[in-house]
């Protein structure tokens, strides 16, 4: 049922090869109707939809991601939320989210808060990482701490040992973020229930391997913290005890992706459910990477499989490929995205180039939808654009 024959059921182009799962996930067909039903009875009545409607939907499509997650328990605590993302002192690793950067030093600099980055290092064992935690905090006392974890490095698909880094930060009472964006569909579901009632505050996107519209993601917030977190946007709900109808009118702003889940749910059964996916999907990117690496020679998975994510992988190129004319060409402008565009463009992929610690990496994902094929087409790719 899984490899090339699914793209049938998703909207993606057939003619492009896509080993970029990681970055926007696939969207299935039926999803897509269902959202244009519902974007329909929208445009019927509106004022339905703002009221009754509305709610009802997005507790329908709320607990249908808690159920994808493990935590109907604590549904009661949950709200889906957009595509995610005051005290003395925030934590921070160095993998963050490129786009987070910006923001974190604004708020720290206009707030005057001590900001602590961790180093972690894509060498990085499980005890090394949590051994930099530790440093990180031991000279903390008596302030008000906030820690923003990433559980899954977006760029370099590192995993963080997030069960044991956040007993090392509760240890000194900080009020622990988790970044999940790539948990959700990728990690099994009881290890994200056990995570999410650890920390005090969980988000994580719907969108990237749960199948769902881009931009749905889910926020759970401990019992004793919900009182502190409110959208960006002040309307209507805005002071709603309820987390799920605090977030759920947002002015004119578009939420429609939250209302895809139920529909990624169902597509997820039909094609063998969590575990069927997880198995395959493993495999795959294992079988990807290892084919590039044979046919490549002087390729390099550049981060431990012990320490990557169970669909996602980071490798280098042969030192060929970063001095070769045209890639120095595309990199003038300093940024990878003219090699990214490239491929697509040229050879129809659709790959992932990321900079990490001055060095250039290919990031590889694998979905339902990837197979050795897809392998195949980007060495023949690559030696074209060698030659």
């Amino acid at each position: 049922m899984f490899n090339g024959n699914i793209k049938k059921a998703l909207c993606f182009d057939d003619r492009i090869t896509f080993l970029n799962n990681g970055s926007y996930g696939a969207v299935p067909l039926s999803v897509e109707e269902a959202q244009i039903d519902f974007f329909k009875s929208i445009n019927k009545c509106p004022a339905i939809f703002m009221d009754e409607a509305g709610i009802e939907g997005i507790r329908e499509n709320l607990a249908a991601a808690c159920e994808l997650l493990d935590i109907r328990d604590v549904m009661e605590n949950a709200a889906l939320v957009n595509n995610v993302t005051k005290g003395d002192v925030l934590i921070t690793t160095s993998m963050i989210y490129g786009c987070y950067t910006t923001l974190i030093d604004s708020i720290c600099k206009k707030n005057r808060i001590n900001h602590i980055l961790v180093d972690i290092q894509l060498k990085d064992s499980v005890s090394d990482m949590i051994g930099k935690f530790k440093e990180a905090v031991s000279n903390i006392a008596n302030q008000k701490v906030f820690a923003f974890i990433e559980w899954i490095a977006s760029a370099s698909a590192k995993l963080y040992p997030v069960d044991e880094i956040i007993e090392v930060l509760h240890e000194k009472n900080c009020v622990v973020m988790i970044d999940g964006a790539h948990a959700p569909g990728q990690l099994p579901s009881s290890i994200i229930s056990k995570v999410i009632k650890k920390s005090d505050v969980f988000i994580g996107d719907i969108h990237k391997w749960c199948f769902c519209v881009r931009g749905c993601a889910i926020l759970v917030v401990n019992k004793a913290n919900s009182k502190y977190f409110y959208p960006t946007i002040v309307s209507w709900y805005y002071k709603n005890d309820t987390p799920f109808i605090r977030f759920f009118n947002l002015g004119t702003e578009d939420t429609l992706s939250r209302y895809s889940v139920v529909a990624a749910k169902k597509f997820i059964e039909s094609i063998g459910g969590p575990e069927d996916i997880f198995i395959y999907c493993n495999k795959a990117v294992c079988e990807i990477v290892s084919y590039i690496r044979f046919n490549i020679p002087g390729t390099v998975l550049a981060v431990d499989e012990n320490t990557s994510a169970p669909f996602m992988r980071l490798i280098s190129l042969p030192e060929a490929f970063n001095d070769c004319k045209k890639t120095r060409t595309l990199f003038a402008t300093g940024s990878c995205d003219a090699v990214m565009r490239h491929f697509r463009e040229i050879y129809k992929i659709d790959l992932l180039f990321v900079i990490i610690e001055k060095k250039l990496f290919l990031r590889i994902c694998a979905s339902v939808y990837n197979s050795i094929e897809d392998a195949v087409s980007f060495v023949e790719a690559y030696f074209k654009y060698m030659n």
